[in-house]
């Protein structure tokens, strides 16, 4: 997976946070994730992966539009991981869950509505 710099002159209506819990990563993504932003997602897990995780989880909770090439991202970052690295997509209301639900994307990879239920899913907490 290769995500690319934005493209010049794009303004940005994305932003992604790491949070590492003992080999789980957790990337939060807020604002719109689409066509144009969907490759700063994609770069921040590239660059996660890179450190060997063994459980990812996207947080797409602060997410106010989540179009088809974010959910491809997922998608592809599921594809490319599966059996190795643990999945986890934490998405919630209409913006997010409904749509990957509508897409029957909880079938393919876990789908939690926060992301306590996503750590107590997988069976990792933050204690502290």
């Amino acid at each position: 997976m290769a995500g690319g710099p934005e493209p010049s002159g794009v303004r940005s209506n994305c932003s992604v946070t790491e949070q590492w819990l003992g080999t789980t990563v957790v990337l939060s993504c807020a604002g719109d994730l689409d066509m144009v932003t969907s490759s700063i997602l994609e770069r921040h897990i590239d660059e996660a992966l890179n450190r060997m995780p063994s459980t990812l989880i996207i947080d797409l909770s602060a997410v106010d539009f989540l179009a088809s090439h974010g959910m491809g991202v997922l998608i592809g970052t599921y594809a490319c991981i599966a059996g190795r690295v643990e999945f986890a997509v934490v998405a919630h209301g209409s913006a997010t869950s409904r749509p990957m639900t509508l897409l029957g994307l909880g079938e393919q990879f876990s789908m939690y509505a926060t992301l306590d239920a996503a750590l107590d899913g997988i069976g990792i907490r933050d204690d502290g």
